[in-house]
């Protein structure tokens, strides 16, 4: 039952997995949510280094100078990535203490750059179908408009959500803090 699933936590899909297929399926079904996993972190830890470096060599973002610098041994640019560290470790902290109540209640970080990247979407799919005049009906009207009904649901999900306000105060925080950075001329 999904009372029990919830009830079980992280052993849930173990669990789920070895009542409906058995004990070799469970393991092969959580050896490959694992490998999932570490590649969703491999993809975020990538792109986190080259957030930065990608906004330095625009002249964008903090301290492009210095987040632009490549090292000629290992090919990456190692300030960008202490930066990336330091960031991800401030989230961390953020959420370990959003688990753990430091901030009054449970407030679920991971949550806003979720709604935040599906409401985006909306627009990417609407300028899909306004761009992309060569593909059939299907390609360009169909599956862009069950995207952003998808899109939707998401986003019902995050409004939905009591914390709703908080999490729409920390998206504008960061979104003026970048702005901060932001510069008319680049060097691209």
């Amino acid at each position: 039952s999904t009372a029990k699933i919830v009830q079980e936590g992280n052993n849930a899909i173990s669990i789920a997995a070895n009542s409906l297929f058995g004990g070799t399926a469970a393991v092969i079904l959580t050896v490959f949510v694992v490998i999932s996993c570490l590649g969703t972190l491999n993809g975020l830890i990538i792109s986190n280094i080259r957030m930065p470096f990608s906004l330095a060599v625009r002249n964008q973002g903090p301290l492009p100078r210095l987040m632009s610098r490549v090292n000629t041994k290992t090919n990456m640019p190692p300030f960008a990535t202490v930066y990336a560290f330091l960031l991800s470790v401030i989230y961390m902290v953020l959420w370990y203490g959003s688990l753990n109540n430091w901030f009054g209640r449970y407030i679920g970080l991971d949550e806003i750059p979720i709604v935040l990247i599906y409401g985006l979407y909306i627009f990417l799919y609407v300028w899909y179908m306004r761009n992309f005049k060569d593909l059939g009906k299907w390609k360009r009207f169909g599956q862009p408009i069950l995207a952003i009904g998808g899109s939707l649901i998401i986003l019902y999900g995050g409004i939905s959500n009591p914390s709703i306000g908080i999490y729409l105060a920390i998206s504008v925080v960061v979104i003026l803090f970048g702005l901060v950075f932001y510069r008319e001329k680049n060097n691209a």
